[in-house]
């Protein structure tokens, strides 16, 4: 009887063993974010703020709700920047070369990016609000798997700009408000 039950236990932790291993390299290996501040995104769709956009980077990462429009004689300025900074934890290659586990996948180090974003609504020379978000990127590395700092770095920027997208969708009322005056003006100077 204590033969079969300790024949039971093992059975059992050697089903258990391989999908528990399974889980633990490749969950491991995953990339985890988090994005401050915690804003959902609660905008109309379609919602658009014109404006002139001061702004020298990939247009993929600027908030997509600002309309470039440098015909209007607007007095808004939207002034877009973000920075990335890079980061590396690494396990020390001989004690990866000699580590069994290393071939099944174990995690032999991290790729670290932090990424800041801020835009300034700027309205006669004058910042009269500023949006900022930052998101921190951790990626595991493996043997076998591995995202690029590229790829972390435009996860990265996708993420601060939805969240700034969101703080200003936030004060939708407010932007419309000071893009409105701009807009009648030019429909009055029209012939």
């Amino acid at each position: 009887m204590g033969n079969s039950r300790r024949i039971r236990k093992l059975t059992f932790l050697t089903g258990l063993l391989p999908p528990l291993l399974f889980c633990t390299v490749f969950y491991g290996c995953g990339t985890s974010m988090t994005v401050m501040p915690d804003v959902r995104n609660t905008c109309a769709t379609g919602f658009r703020v014109p404006g002139k956009i001061d702004y020298d980077g990939n247009r993929d990462y600027l908030p997509r709700i600002l309309v470039d429009a440098p015909a209007l004689q607007s007095p808004v300025v939207y002034r877009y920047l973000h920075a990335a900074e890079y980061g590396t934890q690494s396990v020390p290659d001989l004690l990866a070369l000699f580590n069994p586990l290393t071939l099944v996948g174990f995690p032999t180090g991290g790729n670290m990016v932090r990424i800041a974003g801020k835009l300034d609504v700027v309205v006669d020379n004058l910042v009269v609000r500023s949006y900022s978000a930052g998101a921190a990127l951790d990626k595991t590395r493996s043997l076998y798997a591995g995202e690029t700092y590229t790829d972390l770095r435009k996860m990265g920027l996708t993420a601060v700009r939805d969240n700034i997208e969101a703080q200003l969708c936030r004060d939708a009322e407010y932007l419309a408000g000071i893009a409105k005056p701009a807009m009648s003006d030019n429909v009055a100077r029209k012939p």
